[in-house]
């Protein structure tokens, strides 16, 4: 398979909870071809621009307006303003984020006209949002809400080469019971997934002391897999974790937990460490 043909997915932050020097907060860079999208932009790494192509990034999706997910949204635009592109930058976003709206619309009036074009994504939106070439991929878009504060989303990734077909979902934050979140990535190939907390309770150290609601909000590696599995999601992709909540060693704790329930066949995404797709 020539280089064109794989696809790359660059965690540049998996962390739910307290900050640490290991995990930054939600950010992904997918390396597709002629082009790259960036899934949500909270990780400080963004701050630095060091692994984005700014002259290859096409589109940004986010999935709602929490700072984990959105913090370093405007050191991308702004690096995207001053860098070499020339190619219209795209950006989906769900309506009803006060602050991400306002964050947007002045880049909108800053970028010279046609640079930066925005897709509020409104609950009477259709499901596909999008198609884009990233030669030599076709990808098409499709979106859901998903049960977290707010109005919150997910997306689908479908990939489509003359060589092969696959697809990636992502919703990050996720609750447990989102059922609706699994008929969007139902037979995807990859589905990047809520792992909050751990499994046997639903507990684990969080930013706010816990509420009946905060369980509500999120998932855990063996929820989630079982979210998976009922889905026919081929392979897992643990994101949106605290290493902490897990002794050592982390990685293989958390793949133990993801297989309390079923067995499943699952990845654990881990910060600047690349997935091939």
């Amino acid at each position: 398979m020539t280089s064109t043909n794989l696809i790359t997915l660059l965690p540049l932050g998996t962390c739910a909870g307290d900050f640490n020097p290991y995990q930054a907060y939600s950010s992904y860079l997918l390396m597709a071809g002629s082009g790259q999208i960036l899934l949500d932009a909270g990780s400080w790494r963004l701050f630095f621009g060091k692994q984005i192509n700014y002259s290859k990034l096409r589109a940004i999706f986010l999935t709602h307006g929490h700072d984990d997910h959105v913090a370093f949204l405007g050191s991308v635009l702004f690096r995207s303003l001053l860098g070499p592109k020339r190619i219209p930058l795209h950006i989906y976003y769900p309506t009803r984020w006060t602050s991400l709206d306002f964050i947007l619309r002045v880049f909108l009036r800053i970028f010279p006209k046609g640079r930066l074009i925005l897709h509020p994504i409104t609950p009477k939106s259709p499901c596909q949002i999008c198609q884009m070439h990233l030669d030599p991929w076709n990808v098409r878009v499709s979106w859901s809400k998903v049960i977290h504060p707010g109005y919150t989303l997910g997306y689908r990734f479908d990939f489509k080469s003359s060589l092969r077909t696959f697809s990636l979902a992502y919703t990050p934050d996720t609750s447990f019971f989102s059922l609706n979140a699994g008929h969007l990535a139902r037979n995807a190939d990859y589905w990047m997934l809520d792992s909050t907390f751990s499994t046997p309770t639903l507990e684990g150290f969080y930013w706010a002391p816990y509420t009946p609601e905060s369980y509500l909000l999120h998932s855990s590696p063996g929820f989630s897999a079982l979210l998976a599995k009922s889905a026919g999601v081929k392979t897992y992709i643990i994101a949106h974790f605290y290493f902490r909540r897990y002794p050592r060693p982390v990685i293989a704790n958390i793949l133990r937990d993801a297989n309390l329930i079923c067995k499943t066949r699952a990845i654990v995404a881990w910060d600047l460490h690349p997935i091939r797709l």
